[in-house]
Formats: C-alpha cells, sequence, structure tokens
C-alpha cells in the first residue's frame, strides 16, 4: 500500500505524486537524506510533533509497543497534501516563505530535517482547521514514529530553554527599569536644588543691592 505525496489518489502513481509505501521505514541520518520524499517526510514529521507534540510522543510509544496499532491504512490524501505539497513548493520556491524559528531549528536537527521545509510545514499544521494536522502525524506514524519522537523531544527541550531564559531576561529588565527610577527621582531632585539655588541667588543680588543702596545713602 502507498500513500501518495502530491494529491494523488492512494496508489494512483500520479506522476506529479510520490508514493512511499507503508513500512519501508526512513534512511539512517546521513543516509538518502537529500532524497525528495526524505526531505518532504522529516519535514512533515517535525512540523507535526511541534504542533501536538503530544500526540506525537504516544505514536512513537505505540510504535514500539505494537508497531500494528500505529498504521493507518485510510489517510485523507486531499488534507495531507496539503502540507505536503506546501513543503515540497518550499523546496524550490523561496517567496513568502515563513520565518524559521528557534523550535524549527531544533527539531529540525534531531531528525537531518531542513528548518525551512519544518517551517513551511508548520505553517500549514499550525492552522487547526484544514485538518491536515492529524493526517500528517497518521502518515509519519505509519511509516517511521521515532521521527515523531526525536523531534517532539527536541521541541520540548527547546521551550523548557526558552522557559529558563524568560525569567532571567525579566530579571534583567525589571532591574533596568528600577534604576530608570532612581535616575528619574535623582534627575528630579537636582533640578529641585537648581531651582532652589537660583532662588538663593536671586536673594542674595536682592540683599547685595540693599547693602549697596544703605552704604551710599
Amino acid at each position: 500500500m502507498t500513500i501518495p505525496i502530491g494529491g494523488g489518489s492512494a496508489g494512483s502513481g500520479a506522476a506529479a505524486g510520490i508514493n512511499i509505501p507503508l513500512g519501508i521505514g526512513v534512511p539512517a541520518l546521513g543516509t538518502g537524506a537529500s532524497t525528495r520524499e526524505t526531505q518532504i517526510l522529516r519535514a512533515v514529521a517535525a512540523a507535526a510533533a511541534l504542533e501536538d507534540p503530544a500526540n506525537a510522543l504516544e505514536l512513537a510509544r505505540q510504535a514500539r509497543d505494537d508497531p500494528g496499532s500505529v498504521v493507518a491504512p485510510t489517510i485523507d490524501a486531499a488534507k495531507l497534501a496539503l502540507v505536503v505539497d506546501a513543503v515540497d513548493r518550499r523546496r524550490t520556491d523561496g517567496t513568502g516563505a515563513p520565518s524559521i524559528t528557534a523550535l524549527h531549528t531544533a527539531a529540525a536537527g534531531a531528525i537531518g530535517a531542513s528548518a525551512a521545509l519544518v517551517a513551511a510545514g508548520d505553517a500549514v499544521l499550525a492552522d487547526r482547521t484544514n485538518g491536515s494536522l492529524p493526517q500528517a502525524l497518521a502518515w509519519v506514524a505509519s511509516i517511521d514514529a521515532t521521527l515523531l519522537e526525536r523531534a517532539a523531544l527536541a521541541g520540548e527541550r527547546r521551550r523548557e530553554l526558552d522557559r529558563i531564559a524568560a525569567p532571567a531576561a525579566t530579571v534583567v529588565n525589571d532591574r533596568i527599569d528600577q534604576l530608570e527610577t532612581r535616575v528619574g527621582t535623582i534627575d528630579t531632585r537636582v533640578t529641585s536644588l537648581d531651582t532652589r539655588v537660583t532662588n538663593l541667588d536671586t536673594r542674595l543680588t536682592a540683599l547685595e543691592a540693599r547693602v549697596t543702596a544703605l552704604e551710599t545713602s
């Protein structure tokens, strides 16, 4: 059985599509990683894992315990094609490409995917209304669920690192705000002192004028 890439019906062999047989596995990292099929599969795997890490990890667990339970004989090819085609287009056309985040880079690096392709896939899967995410998860799990696990774990590690870094940045910002407030207070006090000195100068000038007047009377 085959799952098409490119929008053709299952087993249709449409020239515009790619057919990946279920169960063939994925080449080890560094082996065949440049093939179109492998690039697309890994990008979709990373993007799906980032969008739903809990389900991705559960599918990976099921694959270890009962491989037959994750095989999805019926996948909505039209919905799957939404993300597959977006990734495939990004391979040759960077026009309007979505931004690459640290999460995309982390997940991509864990399974030998392209971060740019992961970002393209994620932009589609993030839209929960198009129904592509469940199809992508089922498709990747049917071929190699370990891709989902490795990408999901890498993404979660990146998220945790970001959570650790955020409080530190907040503390620094708070200290800067406090210092700015103190500087502002000092500026106000200096301005007040300047005003008092000016007033004293004015009074001294007046006194000097009166003394001069008395001395010359």
